[in-house]
């Protein structure tokens, strides 16, 4: 799950809004260091072999292709997904069928084992918003039943289930840096047990780099009016006029990865696309512990503040010291379509409501279908000043009352 999924869709039309804060992380000094840090990579398994994409779903095509998934294979995964997890699946030949989980994210095992049969070869398990699942289980059910294992780490950037790292539970195992940290693009394969795959990656041109470095320059100036800021919009100016210059200029090659497609739809030609130099090198250079603990932090004062108001639920207890919060999932009973009340006062609120794959039935799962119509999905990155913070708070409960005073409807499960 990767670039464009989160973004929230309705029938009911948006008016543009300028947000008052940056939705995902922004490049900052405070979040990185001078030199690379290795620690940035988890320690899955030794010698587990590893690949950098530019696509989380790049890496989940290519996994599933080390473990040879067939035409007319049968891949499990949950109910409640993002579509650019079921797009390689599907781009592959296999089957897609769907295992319930409730509105808690706990998983159904007893659903998910009625759901075997002999055309059934992959499982996958997902992490949701940095909260571990319940990962043992689903590696002692596939070892059983002969499974193929993937772990779906998107949401996680860095965690332990039972003294061993998120990612080291799965055959295949998938990460999206570029929810955590302020990149451009990014996910990661990592084959657990194996001894690798080839890939015939793509080039990375020139105009490919301008552009990487371009989205992070103007994510940084847009909540920012100091004089160095302004100073990188100028400098902004120039690299589109580069980049012009250099699109005018640019004969096409087979071997020349493309710029300017990525968005929600699978596209094959884009599944050996590497991660940009751009984003590598922040990748590298990113201040993963501070990061993880302002993460906590934000996450920490959420929990507190809307533990005590009415009708706005925090989804997963404890309070994410122990994990790595991708947003803030909440609950808002009795409002509908609260991302969209939200995103009027200028909260960057999300759904999966847009991103819903056609393939997962609609009834044969009611928790999914709660939790597509209803989940609203928070910032909570390492960017969020003290006053964004508290007006996510007021905003979120300034929507509460106006639903609690409008006596909406509201479904349960």
């Amino acid at each position: 799950m990767d670039q464009g999924e989160e973004q929230s869709q309705s029938s009911m039309p948006e008016r543009p809004t300028q947000f008052r804060m940056s939705k995902d992380p922004v490049l900052s000094r405070r979040f990185l260091t001078v030199f690379p840090r290795t620690a940035n990579i988890p320690a899955i398994r030794d010698n587990s072999p590893r690949y950098l994409f530019s696509q989380a779903r790049s890496a989940i095509y290519h996994g599933l292709r080390a473990i040879r998934l067939s035409p007319g294979d049968v891949v499990l995964l949950p109910a409640y997904l993002c579509a650019a997890a079921i797009e390689p699946v599907i781009a592959l030949g296999a089957k897609v069928e769907f295992y319930r989980i409730n509105c808690d994210f706990q998983t159904d095992f007893a659903d998910l084992r009625r759901r075997f049969r002999s055309e059934t070869k992959v499982v996958l398990a997902v992490h949701y918003f940095g909260f571990p699942c319940e990962i043992a289980e689903f590696r002692k059910l596939c070892d059983e039943h002969g499974l193929f294992l993937i772990e779906d780490c998107a949401h996680v950037l860095q965690g332990e289930v039972d003294g061993r790292p998120i990612g080291s539970h799965g055959d295949i195992s998938v990460f999206s840096w570029r929810k955590f940290l302020p990149l451009y693009d990014g996910g990661e394969l990592v084959l657990n047990g194996s001894s690798g795959i080839p890939i015939s990656w793509d080039d990375e041109n020139y105009l490919a780099s301008l552009k990487a470095a371009k989205s992070l320059i103007e994510k940084r100036t847009e909540h920012s009016d100091t004089l160095t800021l302004k100073a990188m919009s100028s400098f902004l100016k120039l690299l589109n006029r580069g980049r012009d210059r250099l699109r005018s200029k640019e004969e096409p090659t087979d071997r020349t990865a493309p710029t300017d497609r990525i968005g929600l739809e699978f596209d094959e030609s884009l599944v050996n696309l590497p991660m940009s130099r751009v984003s590598r090198w922040v990748f590298e250079r990113s201040d993963v512990p501070a990061i993880l603990a302002s993460r906590r932090e934000n996450f920490a004062f959420f929990k507190r503040e809307f533990s005590s108001t009415k009708g706005i639920r925090l989804l997963f207890g404890g309070t994410g010291n122990e994990h790595s919060p991708w947003v803030t999932p909440l609950i808002f009973k009795g409002v509908e379509n609260a991302h969209l009340a939200l995103r009027a006062r200028g909260i960057p609120a999300v759904t999966w409501g847009g991103v819903r794959h056609s393939a997962v039935p609609r009834g044969a799962f009611p928790e999914a279908d709660f939790l597509y119509e209803n989940l609203v999905m928070l910032p909570v990155h390492q960017d969020l000043r003290e006053k964004d913070l508290h007006a996510i708070v007021e905003e979120s409960c300034a929507v509460q009352r106006a639903g609690n005073r409008a006596a909406g409807n509201f479904t349960t499960v």
